[in-house]
């Protein structure tokens, strides 16, 4: 198969263009696409260096969609649902609680806490890290319209 290189200026038609999906496909596969289920009962043929102008990465905020004419567009990225900013501040909450209790480990802070062995600048930076995980650990991710995540602490010298 060619790769977009080879498609400049290329006005054949080896895609089809899946308007309901808004995904292009390649005759070429056509008999596997069929075999699936998945070839377009009403696809449009798409030429080659259409296809491939669509086949890039999207520029910032923008998606493969379909225009008004049911053609192959940059559109606007759609706003994430509840259950995606859900998710992510899910994940953003769980990534910044490990990368806190990473940094206090590689301090070796809880240990030397233990042993009576933290000056005074180690155990006022402990205190904030602790403290900035229990912040953490306070957001509702659920809440996610309105999650705000605290200021990670500065990392310190000691």
């Amino acid at each position: 198969m060619k790769s977009c290189d080879d498609y400049q200026h290329d006005s054949s038609y080896d895609f089809i263009w899946d308007k309901v999906n808004a995904r292009f496909m390649a005759y070429i596969l056509k008999n596997e696409y069929e075999r699936n289920g998945m070839w377009p009962k009403e696809g449009v043929d798409i030429s080659n260096e259409t296809a491939c102008e669509f086949m890039k990465q999207p520029p910032e905020g923008k998606i493969l969609g379909a225009d008004d004419n049911g053609m192959p567009a940059w559109i606007d990225t759609p706003p994430l649902t509840y259950t995606e900013l859900v998710a992510k501040a899910k994940t953003e909450k769980q990534a910044r609680i490990i990368e806190a209790v990473n940094y206090i480990n590689n301090k070796q802070w809880q240990g030397k806490a233990l042993l009576g062995r933290l000056n005074a600048t180690e155990l006022e930076m402990y205190n904030i890290w602790l403290d900035y995980i229990e912040a953490l650990e306070a957001i509702d991710p659920s809440k996610a319209s309105d999650t705000a995540f605290p200021t990670k602490p500065f990392n310190d010298s000691v």
